[in-house]
């Protein structure tokens, strides 16, 4: 169902405000710490764990997804997200699917589909949402990004700065790294304006193939191969998926949800507890188990 889209939605930006916990458990790390590389800039990554703590948090996020080479029409996305994090409220909103939650009741509304479905919560807002996270996001303190990162910053243009951090584990026979992360954000604030990921993995392909894309300028410094037991050769495509999420806006000072559960349902005459709010008549209804 098109609905299950907004879950993956809101594990993807929770994932980035805890830290990057993600990329650090896909990445391994060597032994020791960096080598000259300074902690100041990995701790300025490892603030984005702090940005849904500062609630109320209003987001709005531009999700843009790529691959290189693309194979298919929907390896290039783009998603709008409106985030909103309170102690007791939560909110999201994308491409016409809406989650709204508090802490005993959450609703998912798909607007095209014109359908409503509530389920009962067993934990609070920030259990639900957090709890299982904030364990991993202790993995992702400076020590552990010096160890599995490289870090140079640069200054751009507009007062902004760029901190990338490079995986110090590369691709096998290639010197590209497995992982590259990087932060763009206005100088003086730790508030980002940029965050990418971009995740590099060798490709099998046919013998064939290989050879045949060698005169495509598309393929050029992207065709490997890699040496096998037996004097044999795996033939591979580099292949770079990258995601980038873009925060056009990060607001403090919105004292609740862009919309409350009050806006989409009302309270029943009858059997039901709730019935969709006016205007939204239409829209079936279920109370999910």
């Amino acid at each position: 169902m098109q609905l299950c889209k907004i879950k993956g939605y809101t594990k993807s930006i929770i994932g980035v405000m805890l830290a990057i916990t993600g990329p650090l458990m896909a990445v391994s790390a060597p032994a020791g710490g960096p080598a000259g590389d300074s902690l100041v800039w990995y701790r300025a990554v490892a603030q984005m764990g702090k940005l849904y703590q500062q609630k109320p948090v209003q987001l709005n996020i531009t999700i843009r997804r790529s691959s290189l080479p693309a194979r298919r029409v929907d390896d290039s996305t783009q998603t709008e997200l409106t985030l909103y994090i309170g102690e007791h409220d939560y909110y999201l909103s994308s491409e016409g699917l809406e989650m709204i939650m508090n802490d005993s009741l959450s609703l998912m509304v798909n607007h095209p589909g014109r359908r409503m479905m509530l389920y009962s919560n067993r934990q609070s807002v920030n259990e639900q949402l957090f709890g299982a996270l904030t364990a991993l996001a202790a993995d992702s303190s400076v020590q552990q990004l010096a160890q599995t990162y490289r870090v140079n910053r640069e200054e751009l243009p507009d007062q902004q700065e760029l901190i990338r951090l490079t995986s110090r584990q590369q691709l096998p026979e290639t010197g590209f790294a497995v992982q590259t992360l990087w932060l763009i954000r206005k100088i003086g604030s730790a508030d980002p304006v940029t965050y990418g990921v971009k995740k590099t993995t060798l490709l099998p392909v046919d013998s064939a193939v290989w050879s045949a894309w060698q005169s495509n300028a598309a393929y050029a410094g992207k065709l490997m191969r890699v040496a096998q037991q037996g004097n044999s050769w795996l033939y591979c495509l580099v292949r770079e998926e990258t995601t980038t999420y873009s925060f056009t806006a990060i607001r403090h000072n919105v004292q609740k949800p862009p919309v409350v559960l009050a806006d989409r349902l009302q309270p029943a005459n009858g059997g039901q507890p709730f019935v969709p709010a006016k205007g939204y008549e239409e829209y079936l209804f279920t109370k999910e188990e």
